[in-house]
C-alpha cells in the first residue's frame, strides 16, 4: 500500500537531528508510506498494544510496541506539517481577501476561514 508520492515526500524536521542518520531517514520514509494495516499487530488498538507491552514485556510485545510507536511518530510529524501548511495558506487567503469589497458570500467565507484558523490554533 505504499505510494511513490509518500515515499518521495520530504519529511518535516520535527526536532534537530530527528531523522539525522541515513538509516533513520529511510526508516521514517518507509513508515510514512505505510498504511495502518501494514504495521505489526494491525488487529490491535494502540491501547491494546501498550497494555500488552506493559503487562507482558516479552520480546514480541515490545517489538510490536516499538513498531507502532515509530509509525505513530512519523504519522504525527506528517499531520503536524500538513496542519502548519494549511494554516499558512488559510491565513494568507484571509489576509488577501480582507481588502476586497465585502459582499455577503465573501464575508461568510472569511468568517468560516477565521473560525477554522482559530480552531486549528486552539483559540476557539
Amino acid at each position: 500500500m505504499t505510494t511513490e508520492k509518500t515515499m518521495t515526500a520530504k519529511l518535516p524536521d520535527v526536532l534537530a537531528g530527528h531523522w539525522a542518520t541515513p538509516e533513520g531517514l529511510e526508516m521514517a520514509r518507509r513508515y510514512a508510506g505505510m498504511h495502518r494495516m501494514e504495521v505489526m499487530a494491525q488487529n490491535q488498538t494502540d491501547m491494546e498494544v501498550a497494555n500488552a507491552a506493559f503487562m507482558d514485556p516479552s520480546i514480541m510485545n515490545l517489538t510490536v510496541a516499538k513498531d507502532r510507536i515509530r509509525w505513530l511518530s512519523v504519522q504525527l510529524a506528517l499531520a503536524n506539517a500538513g496542519k502548519a501548511a494549511l494554516l499558512t495558506t488559510a491565513e494568507s487567503l484571509v489576509t488577501h481577501l480582507d481588502g476586497l469589497p465585502d459582499p455577503e458570500d465573501i464575508g461568510a467565507c472569511l468568517k468560516n476561514a477565521r473560525a477554522v484558523i482559530a480552531r486549528a490554533k486552539g483559540e476557539a
